[in-house]
């Protein structure tokens, strides 16, 4: 998925109400009257420039909650590439990722898209269920 494709799944998910913005380097939707700042990971060419991608959009969420602390916050991630396990995507990342305090501490949430439908992981969920990626994966599969 391209970041239009992305950010149209991200509008339905959340439930946007008005035209997506551009604000501290990120794309903000309005969900429930409240701000949300996506950082919308789409494919890339290989696998360094998955994690330079991933690494790029969790900092733009940590500058942003520096920034706008009342903003809700999320990683938007185009999962479709990670149910080949040979291909390069996001999984290497996430799977970093899966013991990190960032998520639940910062406030990050994670929404991810491909297939078969969206999944959105609050802060707090977000841990436990990258522990178990590869085995949602070959289930979804």
């Amino acid at each position: 998925m391209d970041a239009a494709a992305l950010l149209a799944a991200s509008q339905r998910h959340f439930a946007s109400q008005g035209e997506p913005q551009a604000a501290a380097g990120l794309t903000l939707l309005q969900r429930d009257g409240q701000p949300i700042g996506l950082a919308l990971l789409t494919p890339q060419p290989d696998g360094l420039a998955y994690l330079r991608a991933f690494e790029d959009g969790m900092q733009a969420l940590l500058a942003a909650r520096q920034q706008q602390p009342g903003w809700q916050l999320a990683l938007v991630v185009d999962m479709q590439p990670a149910f080949e396990p040979q291909a390069a995507s996001y999984r290497a990342a996430l799977k970093k990722y899966s013991n990190s305090v960032v998520f639940e501490d910062v406030g990050v949430g994670v929404l991810l898209l491909g297939r078969p439908q969206p999944v959105w992981l609050p802060p707090a969920d977000v841990n436990a269920f990258l522990r178990q990626l590869d085995r949602w994966l070959l289930a979804t599969r």
